[in-house]
Order: C-alpha cells, then structure tokens, then sequence
C-alpha cells in the first residue's frame, strides 16, 4: 500500500523544519555578544578608554575594573563579543529595541530602575559607588554642612546629566537641568547656576585624575554615609537568548565573585567593589 503523499510531505517539511531550528538555534548561541558601552562620559575607574602616554588610543576601546570583568565574564560563559560606542542614551535605546535592529545585546555599569526592569534582565551586583553631591563652596559651602539625607536636596537647584538614574537619592527627575557631560554641568556649578551635581563620587574624582574635566578650586563634595548605588550587567529582554545569557553571565560572575577574581581585577585599578 503506498503511504500518504501529504503525510510523507508533512513529516519531510517537520525534519527539515527541526533541523533548520536546530541549526539556528546552535548558531545563534554561539554569535558574538552583541556590547554596547556609552561613548561620551569616561566612568572611571569602572569603564574608560585604552591610553598611551596620556592620550587616548584611537580607534577607542574600553578598559576599567568593571570592563574587564565583563569581559572575562563572557569568556568564561564561552561567547566572543563585538562592542560598539555611542550615546549613553541611544546605549539604552538600542537595547529597548533589539529585534528590529540587533545592534546593542548587553551593556553594563547599569543602575537600577524599575522602568529599566522591564525592559532589561538585570546580573548579579558588580559593584556600588558611594552617593554624594558636588557644589561651590564659594556659594554654599554652609548650606553643604547642614544636609543629612539625599531628599534634603530637593529645595536647591539641582544639575545632573543626560541619561542617568538618580532614583537612588529618592529625588524626582524633574527637579533636575541636565547637561550632556559632567564637565558641563561642573562649569554650570561652578558659575554658581546650580546648587549642587548629585553623583556618585569615584567616577567623578576619577575623571577629573585623568584629566577629562577640571574640578575648578571652588568645586567641593560631600557624602551621605550609607547611601551607595549599585551597578549591574543588563541583558535586552528582546534578544532570543536573553535567558540564557543572562542566567549564564550570573554564573560566571558569582564564580568569579567566589573565587575572588573580581578582587583581583578591581585592585589593579586600586580598589575593592564594596559589595562584600
């Protein structure tokens, strides 16, 4: 008896099918990490651009204690990765919208956000910053001394920068003018235009060592104790194997983590990731 031409085209169209998934799915497991990382603002000394003798190497590429531990991370989950520059804001928009572009998979020193969460897979912690907040001490040095909490800066005039997350000093973003750079913002300072530039305090200090802006004679700080902010490793909620790596890149981190190889990294850099 002569089988079913529609059964025999059914089960060959179903191999065919299942091969072909197969074949995708294995390719697309082992593609390069698609990286982006923002293109304007050094944050050191987390993530900075590759220098020789002072000047930044060109074409750009990243370094840092947190860039190299991404790195090694994606290493040791047994992916390559291509990174690519740009805006910090595009960084997050690029993510948002992965399927229609696929330009941007993973980027890291990412805080936390509810809205982000929704949009992103978030890591493991990396590391955390201590909060404080930059001002004049040629206009408000007094005023400086007297606040105790984040929320006490709501009554002054605040700067901040373009695309970040200030949800960690518990102030609505509304209150903020934003520049696109710290260096814009520090000359808003210190012209006394604002009050005070909410940050974390490494990053900038940082960028003021390599040079990258000039913290002016007047510029000050202080520190709320116990107020950090914590950084993390995100994956696009829209990439098909954001499952996967996600739940693979929190593997390799916590190992690293247990080992003490983030330790390691870190003090090349002269410090510890405060999340221990």
């Amino acid at each position: 008896m002569l089988a079913n031409p529609m059964k025999v085209n059914t089960h060959i169209i179903t191999f065919i099918a299942t091969i072909y998934f197969q074949y995708s799915s294995s390719i697309m497991a082992s593609s390069p990490v698609k990286l982006c990382q923002g293109s304007e603002n050094e944050w050191p000394p987390y993530t900075v651009f590759k220098r020789a003798n002072n000047t930044i190497v060109e074409p750009r590429q990243l370094t840092g204690a947190a860039t190299e531990l991404i790195y090694q991370a994606i290493k040791k989950a047994g992916y390559d990765y291509k990174i690519r520059l740009m805006p910090w804001k595009r960084v997050l928009k690029e993510l948002e919208r992965y399927p229609k572009r696929k330009v941007c998979e993973i980027t890291w020193d990412v805080s936390y956000k509810p809205s982000r969460a929704e949009k992103f897979f978030y890591s493991v912690a990396i590391y955390r910053t201590q909060l404080g907040a930059f001002f004049s001490s040629k206009h408000l040095s007094e005023k400086a001394l007297t606040l105790k909490n984040t929320t006490d800066l709501s009554q002054f005039r605040l700067c901040g920068i373009l695309g970040y997350n200030y949800n960690p000093f518990n102030l609505h973003e509304g209150l903020f003018n934003n520049y696109i750079n710290f260096d814009k913002a520090m000359n808003v300072l210190s012209a006394g235009n604002c009050d005070f530039l909410p940050s974390s305090i490494e990053p900038v200090l940082g960028q003021n060592k390599l040079g990258t802006i000039n913290l002016s004679d007047n510029i000050d700080y202080i520190e709320f104790p116990g107020r950090f902010k914590t950084f993390y490793l995100v994956v696009s909620r829209k990439s098909p194997r954001a499952d996967q790596l996600s739940t693979q890149l929190a593997h390799s981190i916590i190992s690293m983590q247990e080992k003490g190889e983030d330790l390691a990294i870190f003090s090349q850099y002269g410090i510890k990731p405060k999340i221990y």
